[in-house]
């Protein structure tokens, strides 16, 4: 016996699709959050490198 499943309507492929360009758009903020921290990082390490030096 075969059963098929009833065509999904045009309301539920667009909930489907918000919701993977959700989560594609989540992914990617939390890679620019990461950039971020490093970018932030850096900065923080040379400043202290700069007074080190200042101080030296």
């Amino acid at each position: 016996m075969i059963i098929f499943d009833k065509p999904k309507s045009e309301e539920e492929v667009a909930r489907e699709k918000r919701e993977v360009e959700q989560h594609e758009f989540a992914r990617s903020q939390v890679k620019t959050n990461r950039t971020l921290a490093r970018f932030t990082l850096a900065l923080v390490l040379a400043t202290f490198c700069t007074i080190g030096v200042g101080v030296w």
